[in-house]
């Protein structure tokens, strides 16, 4: 019986250094998805998270602040502007309470779900839902925001 354990316990040994050896697969994937890209021009910098479970299984930043021979990107403390990339979170806001009836239609305006701001008209006309996901829409809420 202690020989059986011994062997598996053993094997269990050698499992865990066995995959040590071996490249975590969120370090596979974000190479396929970080690395290449960066090589092939598509992005300077990028800083990347893979959670699962609640816990990080990878933290990495990629590329230099401010071109070549700057500090590496440090994934934990430098802040990144997201830019262009709301309105990808806003059509998704959108579309999913679309689906849950939550929004009845795209010509609604848009102040009629909105609880803590209410957007002036542009143009004298009310801004709807659809206008929302407009590229237009995006440079006239930058000046009204700003004041």
């Amino acid at each position: 019986m202690r020989a059986i354990l011994c062997l598996l316990v053993g094997l269990l040994f050698l499992q865990a250094v066995q995959a040590a050896e071996q490249p975590h697969w969120a370090q596979q994937w974000s190479h396929e998805f970080v690395d290449t890209p960066m090589s092939e021009g598509a992005a300077a910098i990028a800083s990347l998270a893979v959670i699962v479970d609640g816990e990080i299984v990878l933290l990495e930043g990629y590329g230099t602040q401010a071109g070549p021979g700057g500090e590496p990107i440090d994934p934990q403390n430098d802040n990144f502007l997201i830019a262009s990339i709301t309105k990808t979170f806003t059509a998704l806001a959108i579309a999913q309470l679309l689906d849950d009836g939550e929004i009845k239609s795209l010509d609604d305006p848009a102040n009629q779900y909105l609880e803590r701001i209410q957007l002036p008209a542009y143009a004298g006309v009310d801004v709807r839902v659809r206008d929302l996901l407009a590229l237009p829409f995006w440079g006239y809420w930058w000046k009204i925001s700003r004041g």
